[in-house]
């Protein structure tokens, strides 16, 4: 009689125990709960906090000139992220390219090398913090899809030393008004600056070709061409309106520009005539 009676009062000793566990479990998982709820939410206000100083300097850009992007200083090479340059992608092997860009400012000017070793391309730099850009002299190619839609970029400036924009580099830039290209560009990429707000541009001697939607849907564009360009794609300037060249009489380009336009409709958006202006 007495062990059972020992064996009841250790069962119920057991599960007052279990019990007594349980709800400090539950308490535990609830404290835990809220302080990971509390961590969650102060991350995110933080966030929210970055995220509106980085819109403030993005949306400051009324006063961005080019004089004012040439004599800015340096940006901090800490807010790049890059990688090591590849001959098959970048043109150069064992330099550095760019592959984003984290910093606060709007305003940005790469710097020729970082850790030593000279930046030669631009593999990806797509973000909305840029709203001006200068790529130096030592960069030598602006790889495919580099800037594409960089909602906030309105201006880039190369200096001499590019000589290559691949496909669809600006490619839905919306803001991007002025690109300034040196003589050293040799080829831009299908795509590169469509759907872009860039109503001005000049393309240097180098340059001998305008590939297939190069300049897509643009609402007006005056393009100066150098005098070497040997073909003209016939949907180079698809679905653009007001699209005029200024070439030199006599020259290769006049010659190339002429037949597009042999082959071009004035009723076809994907095919628009273009206006010849003499240099």
């Amino acid at each position: 009689m007495k062990k059972k009676i020992l064996l009841v009062v250790t069962v119920i000793m057991t599960a007052v125990s279990l019990i007594a566990c349980g709800d400090s479990s539950e308490k535990s998982k609830e404290t835990g709960v809220h302080k990971s709820s509390e961590s969650t939410s102060s991350k995110t206000e933080q966030n929210r906090s970055e995220e509106d100083t980085t819109k403030e300097v993005n949306n400051d850009v009324s006063d961005i000139t080019e004089e004012k992007l040439r004599s800015h200083p340096e940006t901090d090479a800490s807010y790049f992220k890059t990688t090591t340059s590849r001959q098959s992608m970048h043109g150069v092997e064992g330099e550095i390219a760019i592959t984003g860009y984290e910093g606060p400012d709007s305003m940005v000017v790469i710097p020729e090398e970082i850790d030593g070793k000279k930046v030669v391309a631009i593999e990806y730099l797509g973000t909305e913090n840029i709203a001006a850009l200068l790529v130096p002299k030592s960069v030598i190619r602006v790889c495919e899809d580099a800037f594409m839609s960089s909602y906030n970029l309105k201006l880039v400036v190369f200096e001499e030393g590019i000589n290559s924009i691949g496909n669809g580099a600006f490619l839905a830039c919306r803001k991007l008004e002025t690109v300034i290209l040196p003589e050293t560009l040799e080829s831009i990429g299908a795509t590169a600056f469509a759907s872009t707000a860039i109503n001005k541009i000049e393309l240097p001697d180098k340059i001998k070709e305008i590939p297939q939607y190069a300049f897509d849907s643009l609402e007006e564009l005056t393009i100066t061409v150098g005098d070497n360009i040997e073909s003209v794609n016939i949907f180079a300037f698809n679905e653009s309106n007001n699209i005029t060249i200024i070439v030199k009489e006599g020259t290769k380009s006049m010659e190339a520009i002429e037949k597009y336009n042999k082959e071009a409709s004035p009723d076809d958006k994907e095919t628009p005539l273009l206006n010849i202006q003499n240099k």
